[in-house]
């Protein structure tokens, strides 16, 4: 499914990293005074960290960035490079009871070809040799 938004690519991948160097400092606030150890010996203090690392036990905003480069392999032969990709996440932990909580998270991605960093807006497959249209990769607003 896609969005109509008004924004290029870079447009938007720009304002997301802007959000995510935004937002860096005050994850830091989210860790509790426990100190620099990280208690797992029951169930719960394992969920907490958990949850900790992957978004916040407040229910807030986190920022997350990424980027990499996947490559294709066939039986017997070296892997090729097929392109690179960068995009980011924000993740919310929602609060539903003792010990409960909900992921929900925002996704957009973007390729890029691998060798010059260039963005795609197309991309030939080197094993079909099909011409594909690249759109952003965008998935969540939801739970889960």
């Amino acid at each position: 499914m896609t969005y109509e938004t008004g924004l290029s690519r870079r447009e938007l991948l720009t304002g997301a990293g802007g959000l995510a160097v935004l937002g860096a400092p005050f994850s830091a606030l989210a860790a509790d005074d426990s100190g620099p150890e990280i208690n797992l010996a029951t169930p719960r203090d394992n969920l907490m960290a958990l949850v900790r690392i992957q978004a916040s036990l407040r229910e807030e905003d986190v920022p997350w960035w990424y980027s990499g480069i996947i490559y294709g392999a066939e039986d017997g032969q070296a892997p090729r490079l097929l392109f690179a990709f960068e995009g980011m996440e924000m993740y919310w932990m929602r609060h539903l009871g003792e010990d409960e909580f909900e992921l929900i998270g925002h996704t957009v991605s973007f390729l890029k070809d691998g060798q010059t960093g260039e963005w795609l807006r197309e991309w030939r497959n080197p094993y079909t040799g099909e011409l594909l249209e690249v759109p952003a990769a965008t998935q969540g607003g939801g739970a889960g």
